[in-house]
């Protein structure tokens, strides 16, 4: 299964992006990442958590990624969170929120 989104600025064209999620056949891995938890929230959402181990983009140090993707009957948001080995704390990286 694959989901393309697009993000456009008018303000400001040099930061359009797309992007593409690819889900498995068996709903294990999203874009190559593992599932490490799928739960149905209490406001009936469904939220997917993957992590991957990397190198940041921003640091350009190794950290494990942890992208949450959180699935509404109307809404959508993907939050991408890093933390450096060795370190304790997870860093918000971005957040990006639709709204149908």
């Amino acid at each position: 299964m694959f989901l393309f989104f697009s993000n456009s600025y008018p303000d400001e064209p040099k930061a359009n992006s797309a992007d593409t999620i690819t889900i498995s056949g068996n709903g294990k891995m999203i874009n190559k990442e593992r599932v490490r938890s799928k739960k149905k929230l209490d406001n009936g959402k469904l939220e997917i958590i993957t992590e991957i181990n990397g190198v940041d983009g921003n640091d350009n140090k190794p950290a494990i990624i942890r992208t949450t993707y959180t699935v509404g009957k109307n809404t959508y948001t993907n939050i991408k969170e890093i933390q450096f080995t060795g370190q304790n704390e997870w860093i918000k990286r971005h957040e990006y929120s639709y709204t149908r």
